[in-house]
């Protein structure tokens, strides 16, 4: 059974540049298996060279991926690939669509300074995310089960229409959003990843508290329209 356990954020309640935000859980450390996931959108209108990619994750206390002493933080990237994100489609479905690849996406723990990939990772994925917030959103999706000491079962859920389709004209609603974050299973709709089991390279102490989102450009920003939590017992 799954339980919405946390909504940090409402309707375009925030928007990040070259930052983390992170939300501590008001549950702690007490749980086996949860899933974070946002609902977002980029606030821009031209090509974005040297492409980054926005993450959401779990970590220890307030340091995340953009600190130099990082407790612990376990993430995802919303896609991976080496390519311009170039801007498609025609106002207001105006959207950003990544070029091909051979890249694989892994879950990646950061311990301090350093990051390091969790072993296999998931098939190459190049997403498509929406470039008007006040138009259409897309949905990213996290899942960690704890597992024994020095392994981890992760999976990454995503909600967008993959490349080559109208991702910039698609809009995931808030209850479609919610609805899915509260399903256990990986049919994510309409493109799911699957769950893989990992070994976290670096520290296995397993004491996540909060969870996290981040983004590495200035421009344009990352509009977040829905932070959530998902305990499931």
């Amino acid at each position: 059974m799954a339980f919405i356990v946390e909504q940090f954020v409402g309707d375009k309640g925030i928007q990040i540049g070259y930052e983390d935000i992170i939300r501590p859980f008001s549950f702690g450390t007490n749980w086996q298996k949860l899933r974070v996931g946002i609902l977002c959108a980029m606030n821009g209108n031209s090509n974005m060279p040297d492409v980054t990619f926005p993450s959401i994750g779990i970590c220890t206390g307030y340091n995340a991926r953009l600190s130099n002493s990082c407790t612990d933080a376990l993430f995802m990237r919303f896609s991976y690939g080496f390519a311009t994100m170039q801007i498609a489609g025609v106002a207001p479905n105006r959207y950003y669509a990544l070029g091909g690849g051979t890249s694989t996406n892994t879950p990646i723990q950061r311990v301090g300074s350093a990051d390091a990939n969790c072993g296999a990772g998931l098939g190459s994925m190049y997403a498509q995310l929406s470039a008007n917030p006040g138009n259409a959103r897309n949905g990213f999706m996290f899942t960690v089960t704890k597992g024994t000491v020095g392994a981890a079962a992760i999976s990454c859920d995503l909600i967008y229409h993959s490349s080559g389709g109208t991702a910039g004209a698609t809009d995931v609603s808030r209850g479609t959003f919610l609805a899915q974050m509260e399903s256990e299973t990986t049919g994510i709709s309409p493109m799911s990843l699957g769950s893989f089991a990992t070994t976290l390279p670096t520290r296995f102490v397993k004491d996540w508290d909060s969870m996290f989102v981040n983004w590495l450009r200035v421009t344009p920003t990352m509009v977040i329209d829905c932070m959530t939590v998902v305990r499931f017992q």
